[in-house]
């Protein structure tokens, strides 16, 4: 649905994992998932004028899917085991008080008005804890009965822990290319048009959460700067057409 039926004739989709960009050939080598979800283990190439890069982010799954994971059915499965913890939990702690973080929060006790939330969102009768970082690092979800403290000694009892504390950018494709168009948070480094911030490499954007750019990390953003660049390249392009 994505891809309008009018443009099935001069696009293609490839369901696959991209593992190399070569610049000065202007090629992706990949290699496709098959019909097993499976990766396949011999890589394809495919040739390009202009590149566009919306590898996004990980976070925690099930925020988002596992990078590794390639089916549907996987992710979905993921998904209800995490809302059937949830019906069983009282408390529920969630680390991180962004827009994800007060986005689940919010679902949740939408959904789940009984529910106990650690969070940020007082309207709602959140419990809110602001200024303290738990002194225990925590790896990933975990949907264990615990008893957490705060460097200002502050006792939370939980049956859940969510982690929305933050994504990672995708850009080892680029950070393989030339490492210096990576920050040290792991970002891409893009200029005003979401070119690479590098003129030697000015056919190749990134847009999104894998990007640096300024705007907000949200989606909506991300949609709005995918049909600002789909302008920008259809213009260049036609420009060489006449």
């Amino acid at each position: 649905n994505a891809i309008p039926k009018k443009s099935s004739g001069f696009v293609r989709i490839k369901h696959a994992v991209a593992t190399d960009i070569s610049p000065d050939k202007k090629e992706i080598s990949f290699h496709p998932i098959g019909a097993d979800d499976k990766k396949s283990g011999k890589a394809e190439k495919l040739h390009f004028d202009y590149l566009v890069l919306a590898t996004g982010s990980t976070y925690t799954v099930p925020i988002k899917q596992d990078p590794n994971d390639y089916t549907r059915a996987t992710t979905e499965s993921k998904l209800q085991d995490v809302r059937s913890e949830i019906e069983k939990a009282g408390k529920v702690l969630i680390v991180g008080g962004g827009a994800v973080g007060c986005e689940m929060a919010g679902q949740i006790k939408a959904k789940y008005p009984d529910k106990n939330l650690h969070a940020a969102l007082d309207a709602m009768k959140v419990n809110v804890i602001l200024g303290e970082r738990l002194t225990e690092r925590l790896p990933g979800n975990s949907f264990e009965r615990r008893t957490l403290r705060t460097d200002k000694g502050t006792e939370i009892e939980t049956d859940i822990q969510l982690l929305c504390g933050g994504f990672c950018p995708v850009s080892d494709l680029i950070q393989d290319m030339d490492p210096s168009l990576v920050t040290e948070q792991g970002s891409i480094k893009v200029n005003e048009l979401l070119q690479l911030d590098n003129e030697k490499y000015s056919n190749i954007f990134a847009l999104g959460d894998s990007s640096n750019h300024d705007t907000p990390k949200m989606a909506f953003w991300a949609a709005d700067q995918g049909k600002f660049l789909a302008a920008q390249l259809a213009a260049v392009v036609q420009k060489k057409q006449d």
